[in-house]
């Protein structure tokens, strides 16, 4: 009889491994679609491969949409929004992106230090507070109850999965090996 403790365990043995072959050639086309790659592309193109003309104007439609059924409350009063100020709001959000300060409310400060001049010269800042918290991408009003079998947790923000999943689609044709982060898989 002879203990646990006596087994002496191998390690494990690191090496190649072999990958399987397909049955199948793979012969789809692969990176940049032609009529991107031969374009004479702008940051504004790239731009509307993500959010072309018809989301843009999604997302005008429900940010209107949901401020009428807010104005329906007593003393709320809005401007509609337009498609040029919706594209203005979501390049200033990409400009934010590189340009980091703590506060969205500082790029509209005095201080030089702070002050973008570019920035404040798009929009002022009570209409990009506004459009920040009026965004919309779906109808509240046609939202399932969380107890329906309809019941989707992704209800508000999925015309703009399903918009960017077909965008990314068309923008890159992925090869037949991928690399994924593993924290990736998940999603």
């Amino acid at each position: 009889m002879h203990k646990n403790s006596d087994i002496i365990q191998q390690p494990p043995i690191w090496g190649k491994t072999e990958r399987p072959e397909s049955t199948l050639p793979f012969v789809q086309p692969t990176g940049t679609p032609e009529e991107v790659a031969n374009s004479n592309a702008t940051p504004y193109s790239l731009f509307q491969l993500f959010f072309d003309e018809v989301f843009v104007n999604h997302l005008v439609f429900h940010t209107n949409l949901y401020a009428e059924q807010e104005q329906m409350r007593p003393a709320k009063t809005y401007k509609a929004t337009t498609f040029d100020e919706i594209n203005a709001f979501l390049g200033i959000n990409l400009l934010m992106g590189i340009k980091r300060l703590p506060s969205y409310k500082n790029y509209w400060f005095n201080a030089p230090d702070l002050h973008d001049s570019y920035i404040s010269s798009l929009m002022s800042q009570k209409r990009f507070g506004w459009l920040l918290g009026h965004l919309h991408i779906n109808d509240n009003s046609t939202m399932p109850n969380r107890d329906s079998d309809q019941f989707d947790r992704l209800y508000k923000v999925q015309p703009l999965l399903d918009h960017l999943e077909k965008a990314f689609k068309n923008a890159l044709l992925p090869s037949e090996v991928l690399a994924l982060d593993e924290s990736m898989i998940k999603f």
